[in-house]
């Protein structure tokens, strides 16, 4: 960064001469220019031809506004006789991404790889923002940055996946529609081993519902069915709310229900979610609930969302910043990295 080069100039003995921040404007406009140098003199050219010159004094750091032209901004620096000299040029945008090795830990530290954008003449693109991807054919990705203090882009690979959505059932009325939400206000949950009227409290999810004891009545039994195609390599099935107590069938196997396992237990953990391998070819699926109270119309077999979802194997990515980004890794080095966009 910029003050590497600042301190650098000030506090070692090595020629040091770095121009920034780059020499890509627009035409008609003046760039300000700023040199960190050690060095005795310097001038200042673009394309060949001396817009301005300096002399120095230990720990400046001048600045100098130049009309911009494209092609190449030159600083030649004296110290002591001799010559240095930096150049930056007029990039276009990012065609080609370079790799390189930083800093290697070995196999059981964390080596640094860095990616570097170039435009179609092998010019350093300093204002480079292009998002890039990339795999490993060998060791271990352990994150990416990119030291923009603004960015809101995941350093590790984020779990990404592919969702299809279930609509609609078929029931003994005709067709059910997956409601949007069940009623979530006045629940009532009937306990019919008890024999007298107390009324308990059960916690069911992060609310609190009555559990209203002694008040029978008939179990009402929801059959919700579908037919599910095209769903090969999807690896679970998730219902956002289930009501009353519901079981889940795949093809006539039962994959799971949402059934309290013991006495005093109002409900499971919302989603409820079960894993299933999907091949190719159509599943049957069957819910089977019972609601063991009147309230049966505010609360719905299932509700809020029904969906099946699969993994999607993306590769890793990271979004250069000035032109720059790092990768993490272990047990690798850049000749491992295959850039893949």
């Amino acid at each position: 960064k910029p003050t590497f080069y600042y301190y650098k100039a000030w506090w070692t003995n090595e020629p040091v001469i770095k121009l920034l921040p780059h020499w890509n404007y627009n035409e008609g406009e003046t760039a300000k220019i700023t040199l960190f140098t050690n060095c005795e003199s310097v001038e200042i050219l673009v394309n060949g031809k001396v817009v301005a010159k300096k002399d120095l004094e230990k720990y400046e750091a001048p600045s100098f506004e130049i009309p911009f032209e494209k092609g190449t901004l030159t600083a030649r620096g004296v110290r002591e006789g001799k010559v240095y000299i930096d150049e930056i040029r007029t990039s276009e945008k990012v065609e080609e991404i370079k790799v390189s090795d930083v800093y290697d830990c070995g196999e059981d530290g964390i080596g640094i790889i860095e990616l570097n954008g170039y435009d179609k003449n092998g010019v350093f693109c300093p204002l480079g923002t292009s998002r890039v991807k990339f795999t490993l054919d060998c060791g271990e990705i352990v994150g990416v940055g990119n030291g923009d203090p603004t960015s809101f882009d995941y350093e590790q690979k984020p779990e990404l996946e592919e969702i299809r959505y279930v609509r609609h059932f078929a029931d003994q009325y005709g067709m059910f529609a997956v409601p949007t939400k069940a009623t979530n206000v006045g629940v009532r949950r009937y306990d019919m081993f008890a024999e007298n009227n107390d009324v308990t409290w059960l916690h069911e999810g992060d609310r609190i519902a009555a559990s209203y004891a002694g008040e029978k009545c008939e179990p009402t039994t929801t059959i919700l069915t579908t037919t599910l195609s095209d769903v090969e390599g999807f690896k679970y099935i998730e219902f956002e709310r289930l009501g009353g107590d519901t079981e889940v069938y795949i093809n006539g196997e039962k994959i799971g229900d949402n059934v309290p396992k013991w006495r005093g237990e109002a409900t499971n953990t919302r989603p409820y979610r079960f894993y299933y391998d999907f091949g190719d070819g159509e599943y049957r699926l069957k819910l089977v609930s019972k609601i063991n109270h009147t309230s049966a119309p505010d609360n719905a077999p299932v509700s809020g969302y029904v969906k099946l979802g699969k993994p999607i194997d993306e590769p890793w990515q990271v979004k250069l910043h000035y032109g720059k980004a790092r990768i993490f890794v272990k047990g690798a080095k850049a000749q491992n990295v295959k850039i893949v966009k």
